[in-house]
């Protein structure tokens, strides 16, 4: 990590430094090395989170199937057992797992930064005045324009030979090239450029007979800007997707993008926060081909594909996660890295969409990796509306991602306290949230129907408290004979 790299060079020279000394060499990490301390990174429980991500891993290694490109002769040569994983954070946290460092061309994922660096050149109006921004339904080579004669998105094929001739337009191919190496290089954090893999680019160059169609229908629609070389545009797309990198670095790159435009390395900004909004609603509506929609149902998180087989997966304001298997399925994705997408979103609440959980119990069991003590202490609030009875509440909780299935000191839930105070509506409420157990016990071993119980058959309890525990033993039987909990009346509410 070069935030720490002079402090590490030192101490490999000598065994102990002064603390004006450690203060001097970590005075560009003194943000980091304080969230270390205070485990206020944005994942906390780091091993935790790696040993799921490693355990994800393993359980999509025996898929084999799928094919390696061979439309592209370089593709056809790489080994299809190969798999690999990497994880950076937008703090800088790193994992990586299997062949993440294996280094492939990274294909179309280069489009949402070419993107990037032409809207940042041209400004969002012109740039979009030579490139849509809706999904196209077609496959990601197909000749077809928009009504307004530009290509559909930045994420298909004309429209990344468009993003190219928007960069840098009359200057030469090499002084492009450059300049789109210059800026991986940022989001990666290096101090050199990555490399470009020549082999690669004449072998596209040659077999490139769909892509000079596409970019000279686009030219017979005078759909770019003016003294536009289609052939070096091409040139320069080519040599963009032939890129070489690996894993390990393309999640630093990723994660440039999930920061919102900030190396989260040198903490250098790249690209504009605007610039990145835009980029990420391209990745999640187009970024994964003809199964964009699909991906965006199931996953709800921007991504982009390459046929090199890897997937760059981001998570705003958490992490970028790419995996890398050459094997692709009939939409061009790797068959491996969408299963890990699946499996990962099934495990970890990173759905866009997972904070509209209230209620309905679908999402049940998943992890908050993102979870920070203060919000575990936020947490315990659960406890106190839960016995209050507040239903409103608990819903605003939930609604602000402060679990309510979380115990204190004693193991007591909240469910425990809403059976033991007779608070069946809040009860009610909880039995159908997001991974709230029916069965928990506390450290006497007694469960929240052993509570609503004791309760109920209490010869002190007053009477609308015994009535509401009445109804807790009603509907925690209910769920313990697998039948979903009736909701309790008004006179049976309190």
């Amino acid at each position: 990590d070069p935030r720490l790299g002079s402090l590490w060079a030192k101490l490999e020279l000598q065994n102990e430094i002064s603390f004006d000394s450690f203060t001097e060499e970590t005075r560009c990490a003194r943000t980091l090395l304080t969230h270390m301390v205070q485990k206020k990174m944005v994942i906390p429980e780091w091993k935790r989170f790696c040993s799921e991500i490693a355990d994800v891993f393993h359980a999509v290694a025996p898929l084999t199937d799928g094919k390696v490109a061979s439309y592209i002769p370089e593709l056809a040569k790489v080994k299809p057992e190969q798999w690999g994983v990497a994880v950076c954070t937008v703090d800088g946290q790193r994992f990586c797992i299997g062949d993440a460092g294996v280094t492939y061309s990274v294909q179309s994922t280069t489009k949402p930064m070419t993107y990037c660096l032409a809207r940042e050149l041209n400004g969002e109006e012109l740039c979009h005045k030579h490139v849509g921004r809706e999904p196209s339904g077609q496959n990601f080579n197909s000749i077809s324009l928009t009504k307004d004669n530009v290509p559909c998105n930045p994420m298909i094929n004309a429209g990344a030979i468009m993003c190219s001739a928007l960069i840098l337009t009359k200057r030469s191919v090499r002084t492009r090239e450059n300049a789109i190496l210059d800026m991986w290089r940022r989001c990666l954090g290096a101090t050199s450029p990555p490399k470009i893999d020549r082999n690669a680019a004449h072998s596209e160059n040659r077999t490139a007979n769909r892509n000079r169609a596409l970019a000279y229908a686009m030219r017979a629609q005078r759909c770019y800007p003016d003294d536009t070389d289609v052939e070096q545009a091409l040139e320069v797309y080519f040599k963009s997707c032939s890129i070489l990198m690996d894993a390990e670095r393309h999640a630093v790159a990723g994660a440039t993008l999930a920061s919102g435009g900030v190396c989260p390395i040198t903490g250098e900004r790249v690209f504009s926060a605007e610039t990145v909004r835009s980029c990420l609603s391209l990745m999640l509506t187009c970024g994964m081909y003809n199964y964009s929609g699909e991906f965006a149902y199931h996953i709800g998180l921007p991504a982009k594909s390459g046929v090199s087989g890897v997937v760059e997966l981001v998570i705003p304001q958490v992490c970028s996660i790419v995996a890398w298997s050459p094997r692709l399925d009939d939409y061009g994705n790797s068959v491996r890295g969408v299963a890990f997408c699946k499996e990962l979103v099934r495990r970890f609440s990173f759905h866009q969409y997972d904070i509209l959980h209230v209620g309905s119990g679908y999402f049940h069991g998943k992890l908050n990796p993102v979870q920070q003590e203060e919000d575990k202490a936020s947490a315990m609030a659960a406890q106190f509306l839960a016995c209050r009875g507040d239903v409103t509440g608990l819903v605003k909780l939930v609604a602000s991602g402060i679990p309510v299935d979380r115990g204190d000191y004693d193991d007591r839930y909240p469910i425990h306290l809403a059976a033991a105070e007779g608070r069946s509506a809040a009860l009610y409420f909880l039995l159908n949230c997001d991974g709230v157990k029916h069965d928990v016990t506390d450290r006497w071993n007694s469960t929240p129907l052993d509570e609503a119980k004791r309760v109920a058959s209490h010869h002190n309890t007053p009477p609308q408290k015994r009535t509401g525990a009445e109804y807790c033993v009603k509907m925690l039987t209910d769920v313990v004979n697998g039948l979903r909990p009736t909701q309790p009346p008004e006179n049976g509410r309190y």
